[in-house]
């Protein structure tokens, strides 16, 4: 009994103290929400869409302001000169990412640059990846994998087309962006295992066992595990922890495969692929590791690119085919675009495709993937940072271990005129502006007392923004051009029902829409 009265009056205790702590308030620090409850802190003001709840917030509490996630200090920027100042002039100081728990099973050191902390490592892994992306022959690479996968993926609507059975927007986007970071990764060794999304076989290939795990994992992650946030819950979410390790052990058995056919055809004067470069990096910078330490490290570095490129991708095509649909007058004009660009080179006696070199003719295109990037950004609170040291920001204390949260969904609604409306002229008049101030040498003049506001290149951060933002903003650019200009150029594309469809986001790594299908009608 005695025991029993111990452990109520430690847990009474426990509660008073972390309340207390929670609401103390401090003159110079970041203004905090009111009614941090014990242990859960604003967990309870999130609800099923963050993003949204955290924006509406911001009419009440300003451009920042901070919140206990559980166990975490998190302060959520909204303001776009805030945000400027934490990830692009004090990046430094905002550099590391979170130890969360569910991470742990891809993460790790190595050449993780998606998930590791800003360290020696980091700037020369992102040399690498920066460097690898911009070379010449591995650019010709990813652009004849961007656009093989394009042409299997309208061969095989074609197919849907022609015996009229509804297109499965979620399944086949999922397979799509996943095959085009695995050839990316490792181009040479994923020949054989490319999509074949024709094949009558598409649940049992290669590529589908290996999306399935895949997409267990955004599962499970997106849901959110609330003990990565309240510490003294982890021992009650084993079994979550423990599928989340065997869906992220099935993709290692994978990598592992592939990783040991790479390893044998590895020539460090001639690297074809991103997985040789870490090879080379590993391997010469790591002489005191074993070789199987630097193995582990190779696969998990590879894993958290496929887990960073995979989802935003199918997510954001998902979303352009919903808007194009719901917005048929919208999509013709993007045909129409798409017709006169081609001209006399597209003809009967040619199979419909438009190449990548394409895609600086088709602006008004480029404003539709823009818009929906905007209205619907897939990852609508960014990756976290967290503060690596005490720092000042406009006039606010930031305590190191801190959790930065960038609202690039706030910002690219509070900062736009007519936010929920899905307007791609919008870009149109916005570029026409610029380009009219630059003839005249004009700097950009306030709107509304606001200088970002209306300012879409700056208020519109999809990819974020600083030394760490997407280091694959252009292949994420050309993977959404390919596949939107083919699938607009072969096919008109409704809703099964001819409604337009229920724009209901549905949480997890990346915003998707509620899963859709396709009616393709093929275009003469």
């Amino acid at each position: 009994m005695n025991i029993l009265l111990l452990i109520f009056y430690f847990l009474v205790c426990f509660l008073i103290f972390d309340f207390i702590k929670k609401n103390k308030v401090k003159k110079y620090d970041v203004p905090t929400l009111s009614y941090a409850l014990p242990i859960i802190g604003h967990l309870y003001k999130l609800g099923v869409n963050p993003h949204r709840n955290l924006t509406k917030l911001v009419e009440k509490n300003g451009g920042i302001f901070s919140l206990w996630l559980g166990d975490i200090k998190t302060v959520i920027v909204t303001d776009p000169s805030i945000n400027k100042e934490i990830m692009v002039k004090q990046f430094t100081n905002f550099s590391d990412r979170p130890r969360l728990k569910s991470f742990e099973s891809f993460t790790g050191g190595g050449v993780n640059l998606i998930f590791i902390d800003y360290n020696e490592k980091w700037p020369v892994i992102r040399k690498i990846v920066s460097s690898s992306i911009t070379k010449t022959k591995i650019i010709s690479n990813y652009k004849e994998v961007i656009e093989n996968q394009t042409k299997i993926l309208i061969n095989s609507m074609r197919t849907h087309s022609k015996i009229n059975e509804p297109f499965k927007s979620k399944k086949y986007f999922g397979k799509f962006s996943i095959s085009i970071v695995l050839g990316i990764m490792f181009k040479q060794d994923n020949d054989e295992k490319q999509i074949n999304i024709n094949d009558n076989n598409i649940d049992n290939d290669p590529i589908t066992k290996l999306t399935e795990p895949i997409q267990q994992v955004f599962l499970l992650l997106g849901t959110g595990n609330i003990s990565d946030f309240i510490k003294i819950l982890r021992p009650f979410f084993k079994n979550e922890y423990k599928k989340l390790n065997n869906s992220a052990s099935k993709v290692f058995k994978f990598m592992e495969e592939i990783y040991d056919q790479h390893l044998l055809k590895f020539d460090k004067s001639n690297p074809r692929d991103l997985m040789d470069y870490f090879i080379e990096y590993e391997f010469t910078n790591s002489p005191n590791t074993t070789l199987e330490e630097k193995k582990i490290s190779i696969i998990k570095g590879c894993m958290s690119f496929v887990f960073a490129g995979d989802d935003t991708v199918a997510a954001t095509l998902e979303w352009v085919c919903l808007y194009l649909i719901n917005n048929p007058a919208i999509q013709e004009k993007c045909y129409n675009e798409l017709i006169s660009v081609l001209g006399d080179n597209n003809n009967e006696s040619k199979i419909k495709f438009i190449s990548l070199k394409e895609r600086d003719n088709c602006q008004y295109l480029i404003n539709v993937i823009k818009e929906v990037l905007r209205i619907r950004t897939p990852l609508p609170l960014s990756v976290p940072r967290i503060a690596t040291q005490n720092c000042e920001i406009n006039g606010f204390f930031i305590e190191k271990g801190t959790q930065i949260l960038s609202n690039a969904f706030g910002m690219s609604h509070l900062y736009v005129d007519e936010p929920n409306v899905f307007n791609p002229d919008r870009w149109i008049n916005y570029y026409n502006q610029k380009q009219q101030q630059q003839q005249q040498q004009q700097q950009p003049q306030p709107i509304q007392n606001n200088n970002y506001f209306n300012d879409l290149d700056r208020v519109c951060l999809p990819f974020s923004t600083g030394p760490r933002n997407c280091v694959g903003i252009s292949i994420a650019e050309l993977n959404l051009f390919s596949v939107c200009a083919n699938i607009i150029l072969n096919f008109q594309i409704k809703s099964i029902d001819g409604m337009q469809l229920k724009d209901i986001e549905v949480s997890g790594i990346s915003i998707h829409p509620i899963p859709f299908s396709i009616k393709l009608i093929s275009r003469n």
